[in-house]
């Protein structure tokens, strides 16, 4: 049975691996294909043999490519293919991808339709709903956007076989994230089925795409717009984001955000929200999922402060992070200060 988000633009289904439907889908006449180059070199010949390969797009995933001024090519190429008013985008790939093609779709003509294939996991179990579309601003990550949803998303587990290891724990960050906001019992559901999710199993990795799911449709339905708790779902991206920026993204953004919830925990415990038990069954749990440990990776603090600066989320003259209390609620500080910042930079390597 499709999930249903509701939105004030539409109501828009996710599929999760109903095969005929992504197939006509797929088949749909009048459609442009927006590919991650990657995807399309593994599934052309498999999941992908029917997209049309005379309206065929093919995107190399990178931040640098999710540039504004990179996008000119995108838009040209896709009016070059004969784009109308009508047609439909066919995105086929994970965030970057989602994002390039959401993008485009909000604003050629002032708005196509257009549909979602989530490639991976990370994409699959979050960021395909929700309807954001957000891209660079030179260095400074998803800047410009808007929110428009597409008219439909189809999710096949089958893309997620070639996924890397690291790109799986990606994706776990994010479930972490979710089932730790939405209280104790889910995030004690997550650690017992963790082993399980780690070892790619194919029931529990659909569990947790649904449940996922289910969580974050809570948020984007009641705050649509992030005035509110829709804000909640950045638990980790304020530090998060600022780590990507500071590698120059070589930490893949799902493992940016899990280092993201130690740091935002620290700042919370030294405010006395949660105890220091908390802090370490996080800091644990999350260690399993991350390929990085912040005392053995060099981050600049005085990078990660600039980028913090630059958070669309910042609104005041502090600095923005959203951290959790210890009876479960969470809550979105606005008066962080850089001494705050530099603290829980240096108790996360230990020094």
């Amino acid at each position: 049975m499709p999930l249903e988000i509701r939105s004030s633009a539409s109501v828009y289904k996710v599929n999760i691996d109903e095969e005929e439907a992504s197939e006509k889908a797929l088949e749909r006449e009048g459609s442009i294909f927006l590919v991650d180059k990657k995807v399309w070199a593994k599934y052309k010949t498999g999941l992908l043999w029917r997209v049309d390969t005379r309206r065929l797009i093919l995107i190399d995933a990178t931040e640098r490519n999710k540039e504004f001024r990179r996008l000119r090519a995108v838009f040209l190429k896709t009016l070059a293919l004969g784009a109308r008013k009508n047609i439909t985008l066919v995105a086929i790939g994970g965030g970057i991808i989602q994002d390039i093609a959401g993008f485009v779709a909000a604003t050629l003509f002032r708005g196509v339709p257009w549909v979602l294939f989530p490639s991976t996991l990370l994409a699959q179990a979050d960021s395909c709903i929700g309807a954001k579309s957000s891209v660079n601003l030179g260095m400074m990550k998803n800047q410009i956007g808007a929110f428009y949803p597409p008219g439909a998303i189809y999710i096949s587990t089958r893309f997620l076989a070639t996924l890397s290891n690291t790109d799986i724990k990606s994706g776990l960050g994010e479930i972490a994230k979710l089932s730790i906001i939405d209280g104790e019992t889910r995030w004690r559901e997550f650690k017992t089925d963790l082993p399980a999710l780690l070892g790619r199993d194919g029931q529990a990795i659909r569990k947790w795409i649904e449940l996922s799911l289910g969580i974050k449709k809570k948020y984007i339905e009641e705050d649509e717009f992030d005035k509110g708790i829709r804000n909640y779902l950045n638990y980790g991206h304020c530090f998060g984001h600022a780590i990507e920026a500071a590698t120059n993204n070589r930490i893949p953004h799902g493992q940016a955000v899990s280092l993201g919830i130690i740091l935002a925990d620290i700042v919370a415990l030294n405010r006395g929200y949660i105890s220091n038990q908390r802090l370490n069954e996080h800091r644990s749990t999350i260690n399993e999922i991350v390929d990085f440990s912040l005392d053995k990776i060099s981050l600049n603090e005085g990078e990660i402060i600039s980028a913090m600066g630059k958070d669309k989320k910042r609104v005041g003259s502090g600095y923005a992070v959203v951290v959790l209390h210890e009876d479960g609620h969470m809550a979105k500080l606005d008066d962080v200060h850089r001494d705050e910042l530099i603290h829980a930079l240096h108790d996360a390597k230990g020094k």
